[in-house]
């Protein structure tokens, strides 16, 4: 299967070596891309920026806001800095409230503790309890193959699933949990299961106590690896996304009943014209409609081979319209997903292009026309937002930055922003 193991290699080697491999790689989707000016936001400010110590460095997953303006995230990186290897630190859990003070609320130690929380956002239930998984850690004396996790509002963390990968468990989550109403969490790994290779990885269900049910197995035709969280209907169905995968190696979207019936509804076909590499949570709409992002795809030669991104519709019957195709100034390499508003606005990021190369946050209106919101400069304004955007009752939108803010880290440490547009 074409693109097996992209996503799993691009973790170890882009995060092992630290934050500039991921700048060289978005400097050289860009190289041949003429940056253009664009209009910023006048509301966007930095509420936090990482230092890359205890507090955490490197978040790739985004925020979730409370009713009091608190925000709650993770970090990849700092907090202990003593463990995990090769990787400074094994990551934080935080807390930003609305004046900017940041609070760790869990350091992830590795080994049997989890380690490196990735894109996933936290879940927030009515008690204030916070929900995740880490790609790696669970198993005494060594990596591990990751974690379900839980910190209760005092702070103390409870590990409900240490995966163990093979036929009947995931391995590596990187996206992260949703609740239904019964109590039982869902989610999908990036490995395990029944595929070859050691999986091509899985959708699954945990109970409560931390049983961990494997609905459905990747085999490769029907998607591989799928990395983003999935999105709940009405009456109980779960759509997501695989990275690559499916007839032509491009990625796949798809739907599947809690009682592990799955349906492909689309394989994407790659640059030109159609998306690649589809990344990050979906978008309902009232009608059934879904909306997502591919990282690469569709004009080819804005960058060069692989195409900079569109920005897709899937109708409630499968068919597949692009809604945007970025071309580098206006953004490139979306991966958060899109959040969609009453009036059928798309919001998102991408993590690449924009005026200054760093990333952008854009608007796309249910016309087709995409305004961009912000372009990262990769200063103290952060930079490289891999992860979505989150809204608050009000309509301010808040996110995070992979690098960027103080001059710490290698390129910065990443930041947590708002931006109300």
């Amino acid at each position: 299967m074409t693109n097996q193991g992209k996503f799993r290699g691009w973790i170890l080697e882009a995060n092992s070596r630290g934050a500039s491999a991921v700048l060289a790689l978005a400097l050289a989707l860009l190289l041949t891309v003429v940056m253009t000016p664009s209009a910023q936001a006048q509301s966007y400010s930095v509420l936090y920026s990482f230092t890359g110590a205890a507090d955490g460095a490197y978040p790739y997953g985004g925020v979730i806001v409370d009713a009091a303006g608190n925000l709650y995230g993770t970090t990849f990186q700092g907090g202990y800095l003593k463990g995990c290897g090769l990787f400074q630190g094994c990551g934080v859990v935080f807390k930003v409230d609305p004046s900017g003070k940041q609070t760790v609320l869990h350091t992830f130690k590795g080994n049997s503790d989890g380690r490196q929380p990735y894109f996933g956002n936290l879940l927030r239930d009515k008690s204030g309890n916070l929900f995740g998984t880490t790609v790696y850690g669970g198993m005494k004396g060594n990596i591990g193959l990751g974690t379900a996790f839980e910190v209760a509002t005092i702070g103390r963390e409870t590990i409900l699933h240490r995966f163990a990968g093979g036929p009947k468990d995931g391995e590596e989550p990187t996206a992260g949990l949703i609740l239904d109403a019964n109590g039982d969490f869902y989610g999908t790994t990036v490995a395990g299961g029944n595929g070859p290779y050691g999986g091509y990885g899985t959708v699954y269900r945990m109970s409560k106590s931390g049983k961990v049910t494997v609905l459905h197995s990747f085999t490769g035709d029907d998607g591989v690896e799928p990395t983003g969280w999935l999105t709940q209907d009405a009456a109980g169905n779960f759509y997501g996304t695989a990275i690559t995968g499916g007839s032509t190696g491009a990625g796949t979207v798809f739907k599947i009943t809690k009682t592990g019936k799955f349906t492909l509804l689309y394989t994407f076909k790659g640059a030109p014209g159609d998306g690649y590499l589809p990344e990050g949570a979906l978008a309902l709409d009232k009608a059934g409609n879904l909306y997502g992002a591919t990282s690469e795809g569709g004009d080819a030669t804005a960058c060069p081979a692989f195409g900079c991104g569109v920005i897709f519709k899937i109708s409630n019957k499968g068919k597949e319209s692009v809604l945007h195709i970025f071309i580098g100034p206006d953004g490139a390499a979306p991966s958060g997903g899109v959040l969609l508003d009453a009036a059928g606005n798309l919001y998102g990021t991408t993590w690449a292009g924009g005026a200054h190369g760093n990333g952008s946050i854009f608007k796309l209106d249910a016309s087709g026309k995409l305004t961009t919101l912000y372009s990262f400069t990769g200063g103290t304004d952060g930079g490289l937002p891999f992860a979505g955007l989150t809204e608050d009752e009000a309509g301010n939108f808040y996110g995070t930055t992979n690098l960027g803010g103080i001059t710490k880290c290698e390129s910065g440490c990443g930041v947590v922003f708002k931006l109300t547009p």
